[in-house]
């Protein structure tokens, strides 16, 4: 999770982040997205994910063959282990519709 460029404290703010910490804790993702844009801050959540099988023989291979002295195998290895991540991402940057509600999101008066 990474905060936008133009992200400044503040009390909302603060309050907000760890209120959406604990929501993410729980595995509440949908939530906590809610809670950062309604406190209108720039997040992204960034998933990492790595085929386990694949990556240990691909790890190993390359250990292999740096005992072996092949060095730009070895790399060539963990180049491979390396193009096997896939990335998930997801930008939370819009700002609720004027006269939303803080707590709740939804526009009040409608």
């Amino acid at each position: 999770m990474t905060l936008g460029e133009d992200y400044v404290v503040t009390p909302e703010k603060s309050a907000s982040m760890a209120k959406a910490n604990k929501q993410l804790k729980k595995g509440q993702k949908k939530e906590a997205m809610e809670t950062l844009k309604l406190a209108n801050t720039d997040i992204n959540f960034v998933l990492e994910v790595a085929p386990l099988d694949k990556t240990i023989s691909g790890v190993q291979n390359a250990a292999r063959l740096m005992r072996d002295a092949k060095y730009y195998e070895a790399n060539q290895a963990l180049k491979g282990v390396e193009d096997g991540m896939r990335y998930d991402m997801e930008t939370v940057d819009e700002v609720p519709k004027a006269g939303a509600n803080a707590s709740t999101g939804k526009v009040s008066g409608r």
